[in-house]
């Protein structure tokens, strides 16, 4: 069956929540951490946001999320996206994750193109057969702070 991660991906910057839902069973396996994924043109180091939480709920039906986080780019425009491995069999590792979506470098962190963004798997991304689906999004106010729901 399908694996569910939900990523915030900002239009400028990127932050990414990892809650993975197996939907294979009615269990849940929640990470509730938001953190920074590196963005050396922005001088914007990986680690976790604090002041932030997620929440993930399963139902018979479906699934939703709740992201509640801060120190976001005033102005900025934030989108939060569903990415769902299709053929999870085919994840590295056995595990659905970054490495799926990302080229990941010696140390796990992603590594960046010449003007500082992302690079995508492309390959591996074909192999697990992902679906990216916009799940939410907002032009930050004043304070940096944000919920996002689907």
């Amino acid at each position: 069956m399908k694996k569910l991660i939900v990523l915030l991906v900002a239009v400028v910057i990127t932050v990414a929540l990892t809650s993975v839902v197996s939907a294979q069973d009615d269990s849940i396996t929640q990470e509730t951490v938001v953190g920074w994924i590196a963005n050396a043109a922005l001088g914007i180091e990986a680690g976790e946001i604090e002041g932030t939480s997620a929440t993930l709920t399963r139902h018979e039906n479906g699934v939703h999320v709740e992201v509640q986080t801060s120190d976001l780019e005033p102005g900025h425009a934030f989108t939060m996206w569903w990415v769902i491995f299709n053929e999870p069999e085919n994840c590295t590792d056995g595990e659905c994750g970054a490495d799926d979506v990302l080229i990941l470098d010696e140390n796990g962190d992603p590594m960046l193109d010449d003007e500082g963004g992302l690079i995508f798997n492309a390959d591996q991304m074909a192999n697990v057969n992902i679906s990216f689906l916009r799940a939410d999004g907002h032009v930050i106010d004043e304070n940096g702070t944000a919920t996002f729901r689907s």
